[in-house]
């Protein structure tokens, strides 16, 4: 399931940046290797954090919320190009 789940985010994110700034593909390409470089890195000191402080139930259970917070944001990003 992560593996199909993370494997389709790539395409999605990528199609909606087409969709959103077709004539920047290149600098949003960078934009998003450096966000997933920088969620990877904070995903990881947090969990790490968390579960050193609190256990791995709790870790889990966050990972749910900041996974429907961020599904929710991405879902009310502009479905329409920018008319700039």
């Amino acid at each position: 399931m992560w593996g199909l789940s993370f494997g389709a985010w790539l395409t999605v994110v990528s199609t909606w940046m087409a969709r959103v700034v077709p004539d920047r593909m290149e600098a949003g390409g960078g934009l998003l290797v450096a966000g997933f470089q920088l969620g990877i890195t904070v995903g990881a000191v947090a969990g790490g954090l968390l579960v050193d402080g609190v256990g791995v139930r709790v870790t889990l259970a966050a990972a749910a919320v900041v996974a429907t917070v961020g599904g929710l944001a991405f879902g009310s990003a502009p479905q329409e190009p920018s008319r700039s």
